[in-house]
């Protein structure tokens, strides 16, 4: 299978995109929001790598019963490591949804999350992930790649409808409310991951080489054209949207696959690319919980306006420490186990 340096750069440059989002130190770089719908292709952009190196795995074997099975317990393996690693932060968060309504709804309100929504900040990521991929792949025996893509458009068109194109739709939530009440945010959950995991999917087959075969002066034109679109969708939103107006998804369709192929096609070799993929996804998982520890201690010092830089700088830092404890532990015999998380 290929290996790609340029890709795990990539990760953790993403991974500190999402921080970034979540501290909004976009804002306090540009004055304004400038940057927020580039940022905004980072969780793509890593749903389409995940998708394209699983099925390129998929794909070569014989057996593709157990790579699946394989895929599946590493992403359980890591929700799981992390869900008790962040469980006193999470807890703190989501206490009051999960308990004092009754044993049974109590379970069925943490299951949901589980499922469908989402308990440490990364979690419905993973969530997502494993139940999309799991998806098209049974779906691939029976669908090519372009009756799959076309059931990823409609099940991304469709979350979109609950989310930030809402207004647009008065009636649809009504209408649809035990689809609204069973996701906590549409746009967060696994039918939106099944188109990036189909474009993933079909990348690793092959499916868009004729894009990237197109002269690079033409997909660098594509790739500006993109961006600007997505620009355009970001201040139309912002004309209807007040909870969404920083949300952007059509957009990020042509830009994410796009950055993909330029990312792919990218050969340079860089020693330390292992750290960053690794990095990447201890900061990916661990970020949420870690912002909620330093926006505690800012208020036990009373500092409620730390510089947006501060706030993202002692994230990422705390998450390279908590990285480098971890790579540390389970050079250990009786902490091997720690590999699962990351």
């Amino acid at each position: 299978m290929e290996h790609n340096d340029s890709l795990d750069v990539a990760k953790l440059v993403m991974a500190w995109m999402i921080v970034a989002i979540h501290t909004s130190l976009n804002a306090e770089i540009c004055g304004f929001n400038l940057l927020w719908p580039w940022l905004r292709c980072a969780v793509p952009v890593f749903f389409i790598m995940s998708a394209y190196f699983f099925f390129l795995k998929y794909r070569a074997t014989d057996d593709k019963g157990a790579a699946l099975r394989k895929f599946v317990k590493r992403n359980v393996m890591l929700y799981v490591f992390w869900f008790v690693a962040t469980l006193p932060v999470t807890l703190h968060k989501r206490y009051e949804r999960w308990f004092g309504f009754g044993f049974c709804e109590d379970v069925l309100r943490f299951v949901q999350d589980v499922l469908f929504g989402s308990t440490f900040m990364a979690s419905w990521y993973l969530t997502a992930l494993v139940i999309a991929v799991v998806a098209v792949a049974l779906l691939s025996k029976v669908l090519s790649n372009k009756w799959l893509l076309l059931v990823g458009v409609a099940s991304y068109a469709w979350c979109l409808m609950f989310a930030p194109y809402r207004p647009l739709f008065p009636g649809l939530s009504d209408a649809f409310s035990g689809y609204a009440a069973i996701f906590e945010k549409p746009q967060m959950s696994f039918p939106v991951a099944i188109l990036w995991v189909v474009i993933g999917k079909t990348l690793a087959e092959g499916g868009l080489d004729m894009i990237y075969a197109a002269r690079k002066a033409l997909l660098k034109l594509l790739l500006l054209i993109s961006v600007a679109g997505l620009y355009v969708e970001w201040k139309w939103v912002q004309g209807f949207s007040h909870e969404f107006k920083y949300d952007v998804y059509i957009g990020l369709v042509p830009v994410c696959l796009i950055a993909f192929l330029f990312l792919r096609g990218c050969k340079r070799q860089f020693a330390w690319a292992w750290l960053c993929r690794r990095l990447s996804v201890v900061t990916f998982c661990l970020h949420g919980s870690v912002m909620g520890a330093v926006t505690r201690t800012r208020t036990f010092f009373g500092v409620e306006d730390a510089h947006r830089v501060v706030q993202f700088s002692a994230t990422v830092a705390i998450c390279v420490i908590a990285y480098l404890i971890i790579d540390k532990l389970q050079k250990l015999p009786r902490f091997k186990w720690l590999k699962v998380s990351c």
